[in-house]
């Protein structure tokens, strides 16, 4: 299970507009494909190094190698680089296939999302 790799025009799924705003309330407009849920005891993060370069964590719920780095979301703006985050350890990790059904759609294509119950 890979993770996507961000980049300059970032939205939550593929196949949505620039539009889309997470604020809007979008459970209803979200299916479950087959109505499943998979767990998985790896996940792999693909992203970029400061230098431009390939990089990848990897998390097994096995080992010790379990705790993560998240932004904390939207906070007031503070001078201390340590409030813009917060530290985890992952429990589960799962995918599903996802329809959005909502406003600005472009298609009806199923997509991997992938999450974790930290």
């Amino acid at each position: 299970m890979d993770a996507s790799e961000p980049n300059a025009h970032h939205c939550p799924l593929p196949g949505l507009d620039d539009s889309y705003s997470a604020s809007e309330a979008t459970i209803d407009h979200v299916l479950l494909r087959d109505g499943r849920i998979y767990q998985h005891r790896v996940l792999h993060i693909n992203y970029t190094t400061y230098n431009v370069n390939h990089g990848q964590d990897n998390f097994n719920l096995g080992s010790q190698h379990r705790d993560i780095m998240m932004l904390a979301g939207n906070r007031e703006e503070s001078q201390v680089v340590s409030d813009h985050f917060c530290y985890a350890q992952i429990i589960s990790i799962y995918h599903a296939n996802v329809q959005y059904i909502g406003p600005s759609l472009h298609d009806y294509n199923a997509r991997q999302l992938d999450f974790l119950h930290v």
